[in-house]
């Protein structure tokens, strides 16, 4: 797993990166924490896509801050255990 601001994390995640992953992206809201999976297929197109994951942009539905951090999952079992958080 690979959160945006942790020191496994090169600043060059990039949306192509999400796709080799091949998991949802992880986000999480700075302000108030709520988190959020994001499929792939709601992302577009992702192949050899080098635009930076910030270029997305998402709007915390619980709220309405675009103040978001990402998470990229490397195993299935990171993204059940950030799908079981809070939200």
């Amino acid at each position: 797993m690979f959160t945006e601001g942790s020191p496994n994390w090169s600043g060059r995640e990039n949306l192509h990166s999400v796709k080799s992953y091949g998991h949802p992206l992880g986000v999480t809201c700075a302000d108030c924490g709520h988190c959020a999976l994001v499929p792939l297929h709601k992302l577009g197109h992702l192949d050899g896509n080098m635009a930076s994951i910030k270029s997305l942009k998402l709007v915390c539905q619980a709220y309405s801050s675009r103040n978001w951090k990402a998470t990229l999952f490397a195993r299935q079992h990171e993204v059940e255990a950030f799908a079981g958080r809070p939200r």
